[in-house]
């Protein structure tokens, strides 16, 4: 799959967020959007998910303009996970993972076997199978932002777009969750990913944007974008020699 950006726009409430942003992105890549609070982030990823309309310029995903594609069609292509798991649901996690497998529903029917396996698997892979039933409002914040995480998996979309979903996260199943993040990419999904830990950034990414005021600073490998000149321009702060992987791994 194929995802263009050209010369996107966006703004609200006097402000504009994004600006004149532009890229391309295939499967099996994992591209992070860095930069400071406010630099456009978010929103670039929510008008990738089709959750805003660009004011300006076009978003194609496989040859089609992303404006153009039925509601179902979106859902079923793309999966979003929101930048926190703030939510007073009471409802069981299970049924919250589900909700990934509704742009798949036929109306009026219920879910398949193939459905209830792929509920299953991500929550295996999200780490809360031992979670199932439990209350999404009674959960801690880590707990929550893996909830969503399997709720996106669940979906089985080609594009999957996240935002700070390690943040909540201890280091353990901040590693586990870019794992994770690495194995949709390895099974041909794009991912596009917000992120502020920029030691997994480096690690994990394939590109990394660098982003400040709504614009693109830089698109390159992390080595390249996350160099000591880049981050003090950008952040206002000093990293000798740029950021570097971190050298934590999940025991066995």
């Amino acid at each position: 799959m194929r995802l263009q950006l050209s010369s996107v726009g966006f703004g609200y409430r006097g402000r504009t967020a994004v600006r004149a942003v532009g890229f391309k992105a295939s499967g099996g890549e994992i591209i992070a959007l860095v930069g400071p609070n406010g630099a456009g982030k978010s929103s670039l990823l929510r008008l990738c998910a089709g959750l805003l309309d660009p004011a300006r310029g076009q978003i194609v995903l496989d040859g089609f303009d992303l404006r153009e594609l039925a509601p179902g069609q979106r859902a079923r292509r793309i999966a979003y996970m929101p930048p926190d798991g703030s939510s007073a649901w009471p409802m069981p996690v299970r049924r919250i993972v589900a909700l990934g497998r509704v742009p798949h529903l036929k109306p009026l029917r219920r879910l398949t076997a193939e459905d209830e396996a792929a509920i299953d698997t991500a929550l295996d892979r999200a780490g809360i199978a031992g979670l199932a039933e439990r209350p999404f409002d009674q959960l801690s914040s880590g707990e929550r932002a893996r909830v969503l995480l399997a709720r996106a998996l669940a979906t089985q979309a080609d594009l999957i777009l996240l935002d700070e979903p390690t943040a909540a996260l201890d280091p353990r199943h901040q590693l586990a969750v870019m794992d994770i993040l690495r194995a949709e990419a390895n099974r041909g999904a794009l991912v596009i990913v917000a992120a502020h830990a920029l030691d997994l950034v480096a690690r994990y990414a394939d590109r990394a944007l660098l982003m400040q005021e709504g614009r693109i600073m830089a698109d390159a490998p992390p080595a390249q974008s996350l160099s000591e000149a880049h981050i003090a321009e950008v952040f206002g702060v000093v990293a000798p020699g740029g950021i570097t992987p971190t050298p934590l791994r999940l025991t066995d």
